[in-house]
């Protein structure tokens, strides 16, 4: 396109421009912005938006779009590149899924579009549609298991449009989560909102707490080469465009607990497993290392998350595991 202006920023063709787009003020008179980035193609062609961080400990996302564009040249692009690599700033600060000064609202992928009107979260989120998601033809909303989960490479989609995009990440991308007709999860994320507006869109989640040590700079490297292989599929950028070897297309099974404690996995759980009904995968122990429950697959199913923070309460999530469809 000729010109794009987001907030602050304003890139012509083959410009790569940062800014930010505001929100609120806080009490203390400073604003609440969302930092923006645009690489504008020297050429017409699609719009993607890489969006990440709309959970505030979840920055594998973040250091991927930082990354993303310190790679993208707009000179040798058809189309733009969106960036939004910490959308919910506030909960970036508190390292915590929400932000801390909203107390009626933990989480801002549950109540996408927003509302003009209402709470701060609610605000973020509709100046993040108004102004950035309605101006793409894609959406990739970046994601991670946080602080309490470690999630395997998978990509979630609730409208069956997204299909391709989803199919599109390629490489080691290959398990699809689709969500059940008729379930609730998942109605106020992003990639619903962006359903109801007829924009293709997907989330792609990797890493979390317990990984990033060993595996951050390879978690981020994954979603860059997602992202870089579906600006390829789009052909926003020249280049062969790698399929995955073979697809897993699952319907997902939060197991949670009922008993508070410490949650231990069995010696032979790992990710990305197929697992018999039936097969112990966690079990959660008291304080004195008594077993107090035992969490067992109830379907065969394909292991793609698990709680990784020992320390559980009654009703959290313990194992994400996948069940073909």
């Amino acid at each position: 396109m000729e010109k794009i202006t987001i907030g602050s920023v304003t890139a012509a063709r083959g410009e790569k421009k940062q800014g930010f787009l505001e929100v609120a003020n806080r009490p203390d008179g400073t604003m609440i912005s969302i930092p923006v980035m645009v690489a504008n193609g020297e050429e017409d062609g699609p719009t993607l938006l890489v969006n990440a961080c709309a959970h505030g400990d979840e920055h594998e996302g973040s250091m991927s779009v930082i990354t993303l564009f310190q790679k993208l040249d707009p000179k040798k692009m058809k189309g733009t590149v969106i960036g939004v690599p910490v959308l919910h700033v506030d909960a970036a600060h508190g390292m915590r899924r929400g932000n801390f000064y909203d107390i009626y609202i933990n989480d801002m992928n549950r109540i996408h579009p927003g509302n003009p009107d209402g709470f701060i979260t609610e605000r973020i989120s509709n100046i993040f549609f108004e102004e950035i998601v309605k101006k793409a033809d894609y959406v990739m909303d970046l994601h991670s298991g946080a602080n309490i989960l470690y999630l395997a490479e998978q990509v979630y989609l609730v409208d069956p449009s997204s299909e391709d995009l989803a199919k599109a990440v390629g490489g080691p991308w290959n398990v699809i989560w689709q969500r059940k007709q008729g379930e609730v999860f998942g109605l106020g994320t992003s990639m619903a909102a962006c359903s109801r507006l007829g924009i293709p869109a997907i989330v792609l989640e990797v890493g979390g707490t317990g990984g990033r040590y060993h595996f951050l700079e390879e978690n981020i490297k994954k979603m860059v080469e997602g992202v870089t292989n579906v600006m390829r599929y789009l052909k926003i950028i020249d280049g062969k465009h790698e399929k995955a070897d073979n697809y897993i297309d699952i319907n997902m099974v939060h197991l949670r607990c009922s008993h508070g404690g410490l949650a231990v996995p069995e010696e032979s759980f790992a990710l990305r497993k197929w697992v018999e009904e039936g097969e112990k995968l966690i079990k959660i122990i008291d304080f004195f290392g008594n077993t107090v429950e035992e969490i067992k697959a109830p379907v065969k199913g394909y292991t793609v998350g698990r709680r990784v923070f020992p320390l559980i309460h009654p009703g959290e999530w313990v194992v994400f595991l996948g069940k073909p469809v």
